[in-house]
C-alpha cells in the first residue's frame, strides 16, 4: 500500500490479523507525526471521516475498523479487551509505527488504555474520549448481547439506542442520521455480541493508574453513557492526565461536536515540522 504523501485523502488497505483482516485507512507520510484513531462499539472508523477532514497536511493519521465492525472480517466468538488490544497492535506493527498518539472513542477508549499499558513506549499521547476504566455493569451487556442474539437489530431498537448517544440537537438536525441509522441496522450481530462479552469483563481501574504518557481526557455534558462524572474519574486515575470538556455534545463527540473535538486534539498535539 502506498502512502499518500501530500494528499488528504485517506487510501485504504487490508491486514490479514491472523485470524481474518482488518480494514484501515492511512493519510500522510511516515515521517510526520502519527495519529492513530480507535473507534466506538457499533460503529466503524466512518465516525472519523469529519475529524480527518479538519485536521490540517503535515500528520499522518491512521483509523481501521474493529473486529466485527466494517469491513474487517468478524472471527469466532468469543473474544475479550486483550483481543482487541492485540489487533491494534499488530496492526501498528505492520504500517511501521515507532511513535504515536493514541485516540480511543468510548469502547475505544477502552482498547487504548489497554493497548497503552501494554506497549507504553509505542505511545507519546493518548486522547482518551467518552470513556473509562469500567463501563457499565456485566449484567447489563450480557443481557444486550441475548437481546442481540436472539433478535438483531430492528429500526426500533437502533432509534433506542441512539438517545443515548447524541444530545438532542444532533438526532433533530443532523444529516448523517439516517446513514447512522441503516449502518447500525446492517452491523454485525456476532461482533455487537463481541464486543458486549468484552467491556462486560473489563475492568482496567489498576492498570491505567500505571498510565504514565501524557494523556487527554474528553468529555461532555449531554453524555448519557460516560457523564463528565465518569469522566473526571478516569482522569483522577491517569497520572499524568488533563480534562477537556465540550458543552452541547453527547457520547460521540467525533459525530456531534467534530469541529469542537478536533480543535481540542489539535491543541494538545505537537504542531507538525514544515516540509523542507
Amino acid at each position: 500500500m502506498k502512502n499518500a504523501l501530500n494528499d488528504l485523502s485517506p487510501v485504504e488497505g487490508r491486514f490479514n490479523a491472523g485470524w481474518g483482516s482488518l480494514a484501515y485507512r492511512e493519510r500522510g507520510d511516515r515521517n510526520e507525526p502519527t495519529i492513530v484513531f480507535i473507534h466506538a462499539m457499533s460503529f466503524d472508523q466512518e465516525i472519523w471521516r469529519e475529524v480527518f477532514s479538519l485536521i490540517p497536511s503535515g500528520y499522518r493519521l491512521i483509523s481501521f475498523d474493529l473486529r466485527g465492525h466494517g469491513k474487517s472480517d468478524t472471527p469466532t466468538l468469543p473474544y475479550d479487551l486483550r483481543d482487541y488490544a492485540s489487533d491494534t497492535l499488530s496492526l501498528l506493527d505492520h504500517l511501521q509505527v515507532k511513535d504515536c498518539t493514541l485516540v480511543g472513542m468510548s469502547f475505544g477508549g477502552m482498547v487504548a488504555q489497554l493497548v497503552a499499558s501494554l506497549r507504553p513506549g509505542l505511545f507519546s499521547r493518548l486522547v482518551l474520549s467518552n470513556t473509562a476504566t469500567k463501563i457499565g455493569v456485566p449484567e447489563d451487556w450480557m443481557a444486550a448481547a441475548e437481546e442481540a442474539r436472539q433478535h438483531g437489530f430492528t429500526r426500533k431498537n437502533t432509534m433506542s439506542g441512539l438517545e443515548r448517544l447524541f444530545s438532542q440537537r444532533f438526532l433533530d438536525r443532523s444529516p448523517l442520521i439516517d446513514s447512522i441509522i441503516q449502518r447500525r441496522m446492517n452491523r454485525s450481530v456476532e461482533g455487537y455480541i463481541g464486543c458486549c462479552n468484552a467491556i462486560a469483563h473489563a475492568d482496567l481501574s489498576e492498570s491505567s493508574t500505571e498510565l504514565d504518557q501524557p494523556t487527554l481526557v474528553i468529555g461532555s455534558d449531554e453524555d448519557m453513557v460516560t457523564p463528565p462524572d465518569v469522566v473526571e474519574v478516569l482522569a483522577t486515575t491517569i497520572p499524568n492526565s488533563s480534562v477537556g470538556m465540550i458543552s452541547g455534545a453527547g457520547h460521540l463527540q467525533c459525530l456531534d461536536a467534530p469541529r469542537e473535538f478536533t480543535e481540542l486534539l489539535l491543541n494538545y498535539m505537537e504542531p507538525p515540522r514544515a516540509r523542507s
